[in-house]
């Protein structure tokens, strides 16, 4: 149980970050609502948008 559980919690924290990521500068995604983006988050948009 514990694999499953410490698998799902991975999963869930990559799928936040993705929609942190493509919120970048939105008002909300997804029903995700972000009112201030943070630096790290705009740092990492920016880097994923040259690729």
């Amino acid at each position: 149980m514990k694999k499953v559980t410490e698998k799902l919690l991975k999963l869930s924290a990559k799928m936040s970050e993705k929609i942190a990521v493509k919120s970048c500068g939105a008002t909300s995604i997804l029903d995700s609502y972000q009112p201030k983006v943070p630096e790290a988050v705009r740092a990492m948009a920016e880097k994923n948008k040259t690729k």
